[in-house]
Parts: C-alpha cells; structure tokens; sequence
C-alpha cells in the first residue's frame, strides 16, 4: 500500500516497512525489497553510528543510487565507488555553489559508503565491501608562514611589555 510520497519517505525514514501491494509494481521489480534503502536506515543502529549521522549516511546513498542508476548493492563494484568518488569531488555543493570539499568526500561520503557496504557485507547482503580500501590522500596544508614570530612582531611584543604599566589589571582575572 502506497501513502504518497511524503508518507513513504517519512516511514522510511523511521524503519518502517509498507508493503507494496501494487503487482505492476512488484513484477518491474519496484523498491520494495531494497536493500540499499533499508542500509542506509539500519546502518546506524547496526554500526552503533549516532542518530545525527542517519541523514548524511542516508543522503549519501541516495547520491550513489543517482550516480549508480541502481539500488542493488549486488552490482555494486569497486570501480563503481572510485566513480563516485570522482563524481562527487567534480559535483557542485548547492548552499555554497563551490566544488565538494575533498575533505567532505573523505570524511563523510566514503566514511558512510565503507560503513553501509560493510553493514551489507556482515549481514549477507553482499558478497564483499566494495568500498574498503578506497580513501582519497589530503595533502598537508600549505604552510603559509613559519610558526616562530618574525623579528618585527617579537620586537612590538616586546616594547609593549616594557611599557606597561602596573596596576592596571583586574585582581579576578
């Protein structure tokens, strides 16, 4: 039985199954038996991952069902997860209007894609993690400066001190 779209998204989301009754439906091989959608609810609890991390975790294999255009974790291949992870370093972040952040990739989508997959993978829902072993490498930041003080900003610190005057400061702090 289907409620409209809202109303699935909304049980769904709170681990609630609906059944299909629609034979159309079920012959197309609809969504009903999902596993992927039901991942991405389960992995939380099954991973021991923080209810705040449902919705990133979700978001993300949403965004790799868009990419893969399937949700059969079955096809899913190690090529298909480095093509994702291509994608999502080439994608555009709506709020910001910039490029993903390779750190956002590293950090949340692969982080997400190693935990579902490997959710899927003890449970019996895939014969291996395509994802384990994909990382992305993070240069070190630049280093825009040396972190000792130039000989100027020792110098200001310096003459400020010697000038100070005593008295002046708050006997709490």
């Amino acid at each position: 039985m289907r409620f409209g779209r809202l109303a699935s998204r909304v049980l769904t989301k709170h681990g609630l199954e609906v059944e299909r009754r629609n034979t159309a439906e079920a012959a197309e091989g609809g969504r009903q038996g999902c596993p992927r959608r039901r991942m991405a609810i389960q992995t939380g609890k099954a991973t021991g991952r923080k209810p705040s991390t449902h919705e990133s975790d979700r978001q993300t294999i949403e965004n790799l069902i868009t990419y893969l255009d399937h949700d059969d974790p079955h096809r899913v291949r190690r090529e298909d997860v480095l093509g994702f992870k291509n994608h999502r370093l080439a994608s555009i972040n709506s709020r910001t209007g910039k490029l993903v952040a390779a750190k956002t990739v590293k950090d949340f989508d692969l982080v997400a894609l190693k935990a579902v997959l490997g959710w899927a993978r003890k449970s019996n829902l895939t014969s291996c993690n395509p994802a384990e072993g994909v990382t992305l490498d993070l240069g070190k930041p630049q280093r825009l400066r040396w972190p000792d003080l130039t000989d100027a900003e020792a110098e200001a610190i310096l003459r400020h001190a010697l000038h100070a005057q005593r008295g002046r400061e708050r006997p709490k702090t």
